[in-house]
């Protein structure tokens, strides 16, 4: 009985939090326009004043470039002349519907982005980043193509191939002893 009334306690709590938590709307609508409004202020201060840099450095407004200004140590090793910021923020773009940029940022990757420079490369920023990044961008280019979004008619796997690059280029941090990967790999 004891455990029966514990129970049903904790549903009525359950129902009385959610009643009380839930939110509107219009109040979802706002949070939403908020986050795009963000996102959007972020993207823009990018693009505006940091690419083709990695990162913008949000106090000076200027791009976060390897080797110049190292002041986070080995944290840099993320950094790889990649236009970081710019791949992370392909999927979200898409996923925000964002199309026309969505395009312009996938030809941008394609015209901009090389992975011809001798740096030493963190293996795993570099395989959530940059590979997850441009496969993750290439599934939304096919999917948005699919189904008929005419800014992406010219899409036809380029960021694939480009993701191809790059694991290749991450191989030999798997190539071990152990099985498990070097950190960090120079980037050939």
């Amino acid at each position: 009985m004891a455990l029966k009334n514990a129970v049903l306690a904790a549903c009525v709590s359950l129902v009385l939090v959610a009643v009380v938590g839930a939110i509107t709307r219009a109040e979802k609508q706002h949070y939403k326009n908020k986050v795009v409004e963000m996102f959007f202020h972020a993207y823009n201060s990018y693009m505006n004043f940091a690419y083709p840099a990695d990162e913008l450095m949000p106090l000076s407004c200027k791009g976060r470039v390897r080797g110049v200004d190292r002041s986070r140590g080995s944290v840099d090793e993320a950094l790889g002349s990649f236009s970081l910021t710019l791949i992370d923020s392909l999927d979200t773009l898409a996923v925000l519907g964002a199309l026309d940029e969505f395009s312009e940022a996938i030809q941008l990757v394609l015209r901009d982005v090389r992975y011809d420079s001798d740096l030493v490369v963190s293996v795993f920023e570099t395989n959530i980043r940059v590979l997850g990044g441009l496969l993750g961008a290439h599934f939304a280019a096919v999917a948005l193509k699919e189904k008929g979004h005419h800014q992406l008619s010219w899409y036809s796997d380029q960021l694939l191939e480009k993701a191809e690059e790059v694991g290749q280029r991450l191989l030999p941090a798997f190539n071990t002893s152990t099985g498990l990967p070097y950190p960090k790999v120079i980037r050939l």
